[in-house]
């Protein structure tokens, strides 16, 4: 560790943030993850070198103040956390490095939640912000609703220092910035020359605009990392990769005017990505392209998370030519996705089992079927805690067959199952912990939400969770 990176526990870490003015906090999981350890030298290298008097560096291990990080909703690591005192906290949402931190920081420390912007200052603030996309407030305008200042100060505090935030009031600036219908947001995105307009309107839903402030701010062809991916998948665009070569390969490269061309026709369509293969072999390898030739391309649909990788580009014609081509059957929709799936099972005569295991070329019509009410426990094949699970689910799956066989069940009915994450391919993103247990409430398809359970792993109290969750669910 650094000499200017302070070393926090349980017992120091809010006293240390209290006693500071500005604490970049990295939260570490030591000696377990790579990323965590990837991490320390990028702090160390930032702390070393920074010339801020009021910021300091430091770093937590998971591993030894669990209940001090608990408190604070974080259950992934690595994690950059950002203090101006132990209530005041953001947590980076970046890529984990010193180029992307640092602009972070800075935006942080020169500008405020909200900076008043008038005619005369608003062009050098959105060209002189430090950074690429600057979002601007115009909320007095014709037919101005009275909460739309309000609603704008909300997506600031949410998104701030991720993107910078003026407002203004100038009803004549609004009109002369194009804001006409109402008072709205603009997303000013420099990097592409693009401006995006949202109403704020009193039916304006808070998380829809701070998906669609991020969604604009994009370039038109992100540069992916592996601690962005899955907020990336998050805004719900189809999601474009393409997999380069590395330093030390020599198949021919995409043309990157090309990439932009075509990441510029479809803006708002889908959403283009780019990186060398040796940064993100485990997204390559899910998307089912870690063995294709590179450059290699493949889309996935972020809500089914299907992938549709493009195993066979053409050799007669020009890898941007073929991207352009699979991106227009695409939108057709008439690409079939590639699904990584165990043998479907068939039920054994010899041992009878209600418990369903479902398999990657079944998951969504036995997850999403909407009559019923489906939990379905997520494991891998090398997990000893998965392995001491497998007869509580079997007594579990049984008693809710019994209670359908004697028609006891209710008008919803119950199905208990479980799937190999690491074998098959599924709707699910970004699970990390297992076994993970989850419960799909009956609903119309695409629309059944998740449900996590967090408890004791027993009969009584799967059930209870079950029953619990269902009543919620009707409203009872």
């Amino acid at each position: 560790m650094s000499k200017h990176v302070h070393d926090l526990d349980a017992t120091t870490f809010q006293p240390f943030v209290d006693s500071h003015d500005v604490v970049l906090l990295a939260i570490l999981m030591l000696p377990q993850s790579e990323k965590s350890r990837d991490l320390v030298p990028v702090l160390s290298s930032m702390a070393e070198s920074s010339t801020e008097p009021t910021v300091v560096f430091a770093q937590l291990n998971v591993n030894d103040s669990w209940d001090a990080v608990a408190s604070f909703g974080i259950t992934t690591f690595p994690q950059l956390v950002l203090f101006r005192g132990w209530s005041d906290w953001r947590v980076y949402k970046g890529v984990f490095g010193p180029t992307s931190i640092i602009a972070y920081l800075g935006r942080f420390l020169q500008f405020p939640v909200i900076t008043a912007v008038d005619a005369a200052t608003l062009e050098a603030f959105k060209s002189g912000a430090n950074s690429d996309v600057v979002v601007v407030g115009y909320t007095t305008a014709p037919d101005a609703d009275s909460t739309a200042s309000s609603r704008f100060q909300n997506v600031a505090k949410a998104l701030y220092p991720e993107f910078v935030f003026g407002e203004t009031h100038d009803l004549a600036l609004a009109r002369a910035e194009g804001v006409i219908d109402g008072p709205a947001l603009v997303v000013y995105n420099n990097a592409t020359g693009e401006r995006s307009t949202f109403l704020l309107t009193s039916t304006t839903d808070q998380r829809e605009l701070e998906g669609n402030v991020r969604k604009a701010a994009l370039p038109l062809v992100v540069d992916l990392y592996p601690e962005i991916h899955d907020a990336l998948l998050d805004l719900g665009t189809p999601f474009a990769y393409t997999f380069t070569p590395t330093a030390t390969s020599s198949p021919p490269h995409l043309p990157t005017d090309d990439l932009s061309s075509l990441a510029r026709k479809y803006r708002g369509k889908i959403q283009f990505s780019t990186a060398p293969i040796s940064r993100v072999p485990a997204i390559a390898l899910d998307m089912h392209l870690a063995s294709t030739p590179l450059p290699a391309f493949g889309i996935r649909e972020p809500a089914s998370n299907l992938r549709y990788p493009m195993l066979s580009p053409s050799p007669e014609i020009s890898f941007t030519v073929s991207v352009e081509e699979f991106v227009h059957d695409f939108l057709a929709n008439t690409l079939q996705p590639t699904i990584k799936s165990e043998p479907i099972p068939f039920p054994s005569p010899s041992s009878p089992s209600a418990l369903v295991k479902v398999v990657g070329a079944t998951y969504h019509a036995i997850v999403d079927d909407p009559n019923r009410d489906v939990l379905l426990t997520v494991c891998i094949e090398q997990c000893a805690p998965c392995a001491r699970l497998y007869p509580v689910l079997e007594e579990l799956a049984e008693m809710y067959a019994e209670r359908e066989r004697e028609g006891n069940g209710g008008e919803t009915k119950t199905t208990v199952a479980t799937v190999l994450y690491d074998l098959n391919d599924t709707g699910l993103r970004g699970i990390r912990a297992f076994p993970t247990i989850l419960l799909f409430r009956a609903g119309a398809k695409g629309q059944k939400k998740a449900v996590r359970f967090l408890g004791e792993r027993t009969v009584e109290m799967l059930s209870g969770f079950i029953e619990r969750e269902r009543e919620e669910g009707s409203g009872a």
